[in-house]
């Protein structure tokens, strides 16, 4: 499964690379197909587990697969959604550090503004925007993101 929703992700930048805008409605058909073929071959491969556990947690797995299956291949039909969440995670990480901080945030406010702040600075960041230039924009009252 892995293998193949990576070849999904390679399939979908080399497509973007030539500048088409999404997949085909055959080609997101067969993907759909080739997903549940693969699943299917879960369910079966999960007959031959051995272990109470290991089968309780291969079938959940596989359930959820079925379960959240659209959202697994959001990105095939979308594709400003990325393949993996690693950036939402690495911006969380940031947060989490401070947190673990001797002392942390002292309140929920001060936790709340330290997100907001941050958050903005990411977003500037990744359009590509000065940083300093986007804090005086806003502290002047001007719209920094149009």
């Amino acid at each position: 499964m892995e293998m193949f929703l990576r070849g999904l992700d390679h399939a979908r930048n080399e497509l973007k690379r030539q500048g088409a805008a999404a997949f085909s409605s055959r080609q997101l058909e067969r993907f759909s197909l080739r997903y549940d073929e693969l699943i299917a071959q879960g369910y079966e491969a999960n007959k031959g587990t051995r272990g109470r556990l290991a089968k309780k947690e291969e079938k959940a797995l596989l359930n959820r697969l079925v379960k959240y299956k659209a959202n697994h291949l959001l990105f095939l039909y979308d594709f400003r959604v990325h393949y993996s969440n690693n950036m939402s995670e690495k911006d969380l990480r940031m947060c989490k550090n401070r947190d673990k901080m001797a002392g942390g945030f002292r309140s929920a406010s001060g936790r709340d503004m330290y997100c907001r702040i941050m958050s903005f600075i990411e977003t500037v960041k990744r359009r590509g925007m000065n940083i300093y230039q986007s804090i005086m924009a806003l502290m002047s009252d001007r719209p920094v993101i149009q």
